[in-house]
């Protein structure tokens, strides 16, 4: 699949509170948070808290192979894609974020943080400018299950992909749910120094949780949500074309293309 970077995290350990890249490339993981109860089902990470409340796990990833992987300015060329299995018991408001890199909040140079949250709409991308907040950029790609939307599939799995590309100065953000494409692509742009780079003081990813800054979090996954088989990939060259293949083979339980 000419992948230069990639990670998969399982989240299947069934006990213990770190998890690992079965591609061996990215760090060991720990949960942190209230740890009880994250087993209880098999072959996935359940998000601790009552459903309805808002969990407080998540899971720090950082090294040099996922910086070189997530920095965005450096994107031209070359395509990045996420996938993850992921089963919300019910309806919820708010943004509780999949993954993201960087910090949303960071105040000084470098600038910037990208994340992929699942919100009413799944917004796959955001950036920070300056010391204004966030912009999300992208909105509207997939819509999981949310107040309103899709409520009759609470309580199933569903298999998410999202794929990032920069060309021309422009950003194309592409969606999958189960295989099949949601609403299209989406082309938007940047501000002009608006692209996250790597920062040796960011924290890099955040799995089930956003990167507000050094230290701390927000946007977590909301309790009892479950979560498995998180990938993370950049490509060796410009792979537009291929995201329905990735996902219809990620939801066909495919995945020896990840060792490729």
């Amino acid at each position: 699949m000419n992948f230069s970077h990639k990670i998969f995290y399982g989240l299947a350990e069934g006990a213990g509170t770190t998890v690992a890249d079965s591609l061996g490339n990215g760090p060991a993981g720990t949960v942190a948070g209230t740890t009880t109860g994250i087993w209880a089902n098999a072959d996935c990470l359940t998000i601790n808290n009552a459903a309805g409340a808002s969990g407080d796990n998540h899971i720090k990833l950082q090294n040099a192979h996922i910086d070189a992987m997530c920095d965005l300015s450096t994107l031209d060329g070359n395509s990045l894609v996420m996938m993850v299995w992921f089963n919300q018991p019910q309806a919820v408001t708010g943004a509780p974020f999949l993954m993201s890199y960087g910090q949303l909040l960071k105040t000084a140079n470098p600038y910037g943080a990208w994340g992929i949250a699942a919100d009413n709409a799944f917004t796959p991308y955001f950036e920070k400018i300056g010391a204004s907040g966030y912009i999300s950029r992208a909105v509207g790609m997939i819509e999981p299950l949310a107040a309103g939307s899709n409520t009759e599939t609470n309580g199933t799995w569903h298999a998410y992909t999202v794929q990032i590309d920069k060309f021309d100065g422009k950003m194309m953000a592409s969606g999958c749910m189960d295989g099949r494409p949601q609403r299209g692509a989406r082309l938007f742009t940047l501000e002009d120094n608006g692209f996250p780079t790597v920062d040796g003081q960011a924290s890099g990813i955040r799995l089930l949780a956003a990167c507000i800054s050094g230290s701390s979090v927000g946007g977590q996954m909301w309790g009892q949500t479950k979560v498995k088989g998180f990938f993370l990939g950049r490509t060796n060259g410009e792979q537009r074309n291929n995201i329905p293949k990735w996902a219809t083979r990620f939801y066909n339980g495919d995945t020896d293309w990840m060792a490729e």
